[in-house]
């Protein structure tokens, strides 16, 4: 049962993604399930800043959003691109000899 909940919530996420209008027509709530998609991430983004914290074990302004992070963090998103299932491995990957 819960297999198959999963793949319909797949399934809805994809058509509200290529085709909102459409998505709607068909009787997908487009306000819940973009609800759900941005709580899955947040749970992932904030596991990841919980792991940073513990393993930096000091955090500030400075060292989380500095200017230079954050042109990191564009490039890294430019490098990988939008919609790619390995964009997010390739991204950091290109761009660290990039860095030093």
């Amino acid at each position: 049962m819960l297999a198959d909940t999963t793949k319909q919530v797949r399934y809805y996420f994809r058509a509200i993604k290529d085709d909102p209008d459409g998505a709607k027509s068909i009787g997908i709530n487009i306000q819940k399930y973009k609800m759900y998609a941005f709580c899955i991430s947040a749970v992932f983004t904030s596991m990841c800043g919980t792991f940073y914290a513990q393993y930096v074990l000091y955090i500030d302004p400075a060292s989380t959003m500095g200017l230079m992070i954050s042109i990191h963090l564009c490039i890294i998103a430019l490098i990988g691109g939008i919609g790619k299932l390995f964009g997010p491995v390739i991204g950091p990957l290109s761009s660290f000899p990039l860095q030093n």
